[in-house]
């Protein structure tokens, strides 16, 4: 029973080794007796410590935000209208140790369609489908920012949004299974990520590995509640131990405020020769007839690299080699890529004054003020393909303007 709860606990493989091998030398040496008195003890100490977390003022919780509470498959579950409270954004689950003084508590409105996608309305006609991911979602960020909504309210732009977290090659897989709904004149507009789109050095994983998706499983299927908390933790302090120094998630000084970046996309953003995770072929052909633009979004410390507190002794590669990469892959089927780095650049200086930011100070995503900054240049785009269309140049020379 001991060992059971123990490895609840979330612990790494190197642990649950440690534990059995003390396991087994507890049943050859010690009495039958004190073994049970030994195992009720420990089993005492883990349901306290349970207890303290749970009861702690600032305790975690098992949801931090609307993405993990509402995801199904392939995205999240339909018809969801919730209002659910943010007691901080990614970075801070991501970090345990991260200042509390990046925390930015907020309250969101998160509501689905009937195919799981995050639009206020069913698909109904829209000329316009947004491919991506947790960006275009908008994870941490209220329902009346999302980047949709946005475009509709200031630039009367219906689009439908087909997000969800996951690779280009899913982004191209959600369009495909969405064609048969849409009408044979909607296009696709994709956003590429500098982050987890490509495949750059990383401090430490991102996700759990086989074994750790393996003792998820046994839990969920044993009908205990995961300990999130325990798990993440457990993991940190193997990333600080392995790699000392090198923290998850590191703080700056931006105007007023701290903000906090993500140790696995400073790397992306200086990662020299980033590979796209897209191969030619990947996307179905009637996915790439319909597509018209790719806009690329940069990483938050390629946004606020100018204005950080200290640059810790690096270079920023400019232009982005995730975003020449890009272009150079979709140059092939002749879709312009727009680079969103300027746009939120100067919406970033605009807004420093005023202590306001264009991406959650304790997230890795926009927020409404960046996406903002975006949908400006998505109407941008959008109007110049129009009147190029009208003018019978359908291959929209004038967007390559925006690059």
């Amino acid at each position: 029973m001991t060992a059971a709860v123990w490895w609840t606990a979330g612990l790494p493989l190197i642990a649950d080794l440690v534990w059995a091998a003390f396991l087994i030398v507890l049943v050859l040496r010690v009495k039958a007796g004190n073994l049970v008195l030994l195992a009720c003890s420990i089993l005492v100490a883990f349901m306290m410590s349970e207890a303290v977390f749970r009861v702690l003022p600032d305790k975690p919780r098992t949801f931090y935000r609307p993405h993990e509470k509402f995801q199904g498959s392939p995205n999240y579950r339909p018809k969801v209208d919730e209002w659910f409270n943010m007691p901080h954004g990614d970075l801070p689950a991501l970090d345990f140790l991260a200042p509390a003084g990046i925390k930015e508590p907020r309250r969101v409105r998160f509501k689905t369609d009937r195919l799981g996608y995050r639009n206020d309305l069913d698909y109904h006609g829209q000329k316009i489908i947004l491919a991506g991911d947790s960006f275009l979602v908008g994870n941490g960020s209220d329902q009346a920012e999302i980047l949709p909504n946005v475009l509709k309210r200031e630039h009367g732009l219906d689009v439908y949004t087909a997000a969800f977290a996951g690779h280009p090659i899913d982004y191209c897989r959600r369009v495909k299974d969405l064609l048969n709904t849409v009408g044979d004149q909607a296009v696709v507009l994709d956003f590429i990520f500098e982050g987890n789109d490509f495949i750059t050095p990383q401090r430490h994983p991102d996700a759990p590995g086989s074994y750790d998706r393996y003792k998820i499983r046994i839990i969920k299927f044993l009908g205990l509640e995961y300990p999130r908390f325990l798990f993440n933790l457990a993991r940190q302090i193997g990333w600080v131990l392995h790699r000392p120094g090198l923290q998850p998630v590191e703080v700056y000084r931006v105007g007023k405020k701290d903000v906090g970046f993500y140790g696995n996309y400073i790397e992306a953003a200086l990662a020299v020769r980033p590979r796209l995770r897209l191969e030619p072929g990947d996307c179905p052909a009637e996915v790439m007839a319909r597509l018209k633009a790719v806009f690329f979004i940069p990483t938050k410390y390629r946004v606020y690299f100018d204005l950080l507190s200290d640059h810790p002794g690096r270079r920023l590669p400019e232009p982005a080699p995730a975003y020449l990469e890009t272009k150079k892959f979709f140059a092939a089927y002749g879709v312009p890529v727009i680079d969103l780095t300027p746009a939120l650049r100067q919406k970033a200086r605009e807004l420093i004054h005023l202590d306001r930011y264009v991406f959650w100070r304790d997230d890795t995503h926009w927020n409404g003020e960046g996406m903002k900054a975006a949908a400006a240049q998505v109407a941008f785009f959008w109007n110049r393909h129009q009147e190029a269309v009208s003018a019978g140049d359908s291959a929209g020379s004038p967007a390559r303007n925006l690059e």
